[in-house]
C-alpha cells in the first residue's frame, strides 16, 4: 500500500455492498419492464433503459450479472419479463431473444463506464446491435417469418425509443453516482 492510499476495505463488506448494488440493479429492471404498452407483439416498456442503467452503473460484469439475475427471477416464474409475463417458456417465444441479448446490452454499455459522454453514448448505440440481432433472430425463427421482415416488426417501431432510453441511460448514472457522492458511498466511475 502506498503511502496516502485509501484504507483497504475486508473483502466481505466489499463483497456485501457489490451484492447489493446488482440485487437493486436486478431489482430496478424488474419494476421498469413491467411498466409499458403493449405494441404489436413486444410490449412497450422502460426495460431498455433499465438494461442500460445497469451497465452504467455497475460497468459490464455487473450489469451483465444484474440482468441474468432479472432473467433468472423471470424464469423462476416471477412475472417481471414485459406485459407481466414470466416462465422459462418466454426464452422460446417471440421476445426470447431480446431477453436473452440484454446481458450482452449492458456489458456493451458497461464497458464505457465513466468514459466520457462521446464513447458513452456510442456504447449506448451500439448495446442496441445484440439487441436487435437476437431479437429480430428469435422473433423471425418463433413467427416463421424472414429476418427483415421481423427486424421491421421488432425493431423498427422500437429504434427511436431504445435509443433514446440507452442514451439517456448515462446521465441517469451520474445522476446516481452523484446522490450516492453526496450520501458518502459514491463512485466516481459511473455514469458516462
Amino acid at each position: 500500500m502506498t503511502r496516502g492510499s485509501a484504507k483497504p476495505r475486508p473483502a466481505r463488506a466489499m463483497g456485501a455492498a457489490r451484492s447489493a448494488r446488482i440485487a437493486v440493479a436486478a431489482a430496478l429492471v424488474c419494476a421498469l419492464s413491467m411498466m409499458g404498452i403493449q405494441v404489436g407483439s413486444v410490449p412497450w416498456t422502460l426495460q431498455t433503459f433499465a438494461v442500460a442503467l445497469s451497465g452504467f452503473a455497475l460497468g459490464s460484469a455487473d450489469g451483465a450479472i444484474a440482468i441474468l439475475v432479472y432473467l433468472m427471477i423471470g424464469a423462476t416464474g416471477v412475472p417481471v419479463f414485459g406485459g407481466m409475463a414470466a416462465g422459462i417458456s418466454r426464452f422460446l417465444g417471440p421476445t426470447g431473444g431480446y431477453l436473452l441479448a440484454f446481458p450482452a446490452m449492458a456489458a456493451v454499455c458497461g464497458a464505457a463506464r465513466g468514459r466520457g459522454a462521446a464513447l458513452s453514448a456510442a456504447a449506448a448505440l451500439l448495446s442496441l446491435i445484440p439487441l436487435y440481432a437476437a431479437g429480430a433472430a428469435q422473433l423471425s425463427i418463433s413467427l416463421e417469418i424472414t429476418y427483415a421482415e421481423a427486424l421491421r416488426i421488432g425493431a423498427a417501431p422500437f429504434a427511436l425509443k431504445d435509443a433514446a432510453s440507452a442514451l439517456l441511460a448515462p446521465y441517469a448514472s451520474r445522476a446516481i453516482s452523484g446522490a450516492r457522492a453526496k450520501a458518502g458511498a459514491g463512485d466516481p466511475r459511473a455514469g458516462g
